[in-house]
């Protein structure tokens, strides 16, 4: 992803991106011990789920869903239990979520529209290119290269009666 910054990606995504790695650690990992009750779908595991008879209920490691949840609160109703469920939790300083809604950033791009005769190596979408039929030819972020240039113009060439319009991105220097 960082090789594809500015190229690929959008590179305030990029840095966002890097920024928020580098601000989780891994090790930091902790566990909390949680009733079936307080559970919610998509928290994990940190040990296995045991009966007080002795059979497990769930590994380690497991994500909880809806459906685990349900069959918890279930034993510890019809058997009249409180069982503990030690759940995993990531400590970080913050996560994307958390942060205020601000303005967008400004786009590090603009775009161009071409015909396949002003196309060059190097150059990437900004739009998805379709047929004239409607059908996908390329992707958004697709970087062009001299055979697929040469396919467009070919395609061109086959019915003029109808332009091709391509979108190139173009960094804006302003």
């Amino acid at each position: 992803i960082v090789a594809g910054r500015g190229r690929y990606y959008d590179p305030a995504v990029v840095n966002a991106f890097t920024a928020l790695l580098n601000e989780i650690n891994v090790d930091t990992a902790k566990e909390h011990a949680l009733r079936p009750v307080e559970l919610r779908p998509g928290m994990i595991l940190a040990r296995e789920v045991v009966h007080p008879q002795g059979y497990e209920l769930a590994a380690a490691g497991q994500i909880i869903d809806r459906r685990l949840i349900d069959q918890l609160l279930e034993i510890e109703r019809e058997e009249q239990l409180m069982l503990k469920v030690h759940i995993k939790q990531i400590a970080r300083a913050f996560t994307l979520r958390d942060m205020k809604k601000e303005e967008p950033p400004p786009r590090l791009w603009k775009e161009v529209a071409l015909r396949p005769s002003q196309l060059k190596p190097g150059m990437t979408l900004n739009r998805a290119l379709r047929h004239h039929d409607g059908y996908l030819l390329l992707n958004t972020n697709y970087c062009l290269d001299d055979m697929v240039i040469d396919q467009l113009r070919q395609l061109q060439a086959m019915d003029e009666t109808k332009p091709m319009t391509i979108y190139i991105r173009v960094e804006d220097r302003s």
